[in-house]
């Protein structure tokens, strides 16, 4: 769905899809006990510039905790 809604909006849903999914993960973070920090905004800003790289960024947190 997000994408989707990514294409509806011409990339702005994107931004927003990015942010919460930053968000998420330092909730999981912060929830598993873990030297957590909020870079949500950081991320963001990366996937403005070099997408593939906050996507990756995100997929590593992921990664992390899915064990």
């Amino acid at each position: 769905m997000d994408l989707l809604l990514t294409f509806v909006t011409c990339g702005i849903y994107g931004f927003f899809a990015i942010y919460k999914a930053s968000s998420r993960m330092y909730e999981v973070e912060v929830a598993r006990g873990s030297a957590a920090s909020d870079d949500a905004i950081l991320i963001t800003i990366l996937y403005a510039f070099v997408g593939v790289v906050s996507l990756a960024i995100i997929q590593s947190k992921i990664n992390k905790y899915a064990i």
